[in-house]
């Protein structure tokens, strides 16, 4: 009796420390072990094993300086709840962070006291703030024009309007020294495999000129104005140019 009670506190107590750690990979038993034993494994790894998965990572630190301008997170510097699929698995109620210096997915561990940044190239996609994010490792012959990394599906369908977020990390010295974040976004259409590049109205039209007429006709009457917003214009235009040749 006394030994099975010594089995089963070493059990709770590796299991406690294991969720703490937030460990990326199932426990294994020795086949010599007692049944408690064998069966407390069984239970843990059956019920927490997808989810370790997860946290198949390395510790995230935060920056050290003070940002006097912007910061380096997509839409938020707080948590937000989202999805990802990692190592072919899909977990729901993720809270997320994505960082868009590093173009890198940051999770808050299962004990929720540390951050974990995922292994990029195991993330295939996530979703967060109303935003779906896929990875993408662009063929160099195919798309030239792409780097390897996570792109917002903006629009979906015959084309595929994408952007890759992008921000940087400047510091300033004058009287003080100032560090501030800028934030540059990039477009691309996809196309029968292929993407390009959208820098401009006339490079959009461009990828639309078999139904330039209807477009410019679509633009003129809803005021869609490309300088004002480029990005709603661009969704407008790529969205409406699907529906008319559904």
């Amino acid at each position: 009796m006394k030994r099975s009670y010594m089995r089963w506190l070493m059990v709770t107590t590796l299991l406690t420390a294991l969720h703490i750690r937030s460990i990326s990979q199932a426990i294994s038993v020795d086949t010599s072990a007692g049944p408690a034993f064998k069966n407390a494994v069984a239970f843990y790894n059956n019920s927490f094993g997808p989810e370790l998965h997860l946290f198949n990572g390395k510790e995230y630190y935060d920056y050290r300086v003070a940002f006097n301008e912007g910061h380096p997170y997509f839409f938020t510097p707080t948590w937000s709840k989202g999805t990802v699929n990692y190592e072919g698995n899909r977990y729901e109620n993720v809270s997320i962070l994505y960082n868009l210096v590093t173009d890198q997915v940051v999770i808050l561990n299962y004990s929720r006291l540390a951050k974990i940044q995922l292994v990029k190239e195991r993330v295939a996609s996530f979703a967060l703030s109303g935003h779906s994010f896929i990875h993408i490792r662009p063929d160099s012959l195919l798309s030239p024009v792409l780097r390897e990394g996570f792109y917002d599906i903006l629009a979906d369908g015959k084309i595929t309007l994408l952007a890759r977020r992008t921000k940087n990390i400047q510091t300033y010295t004058k009287q003080v020294v100032e560090t501030k974040v800028f934030s540059k976004d990039h477009f691309y259409v996809e196309n029968n495999n292929v993407y390009s590049e959208i820098d401009s109205k006339r490079a959009l039209l461009k990828q639309v000129g078999d139904k330039r007429k209807e477009i410019q006709q679509f633009i003129k009457q809803n005021k869609i104005s490309y300088r004002k917003s480029r990005e709603n214009a661009m969704v407008r235009i790529v969205e409406y140019y699907n529906q008319l040749i559904k």
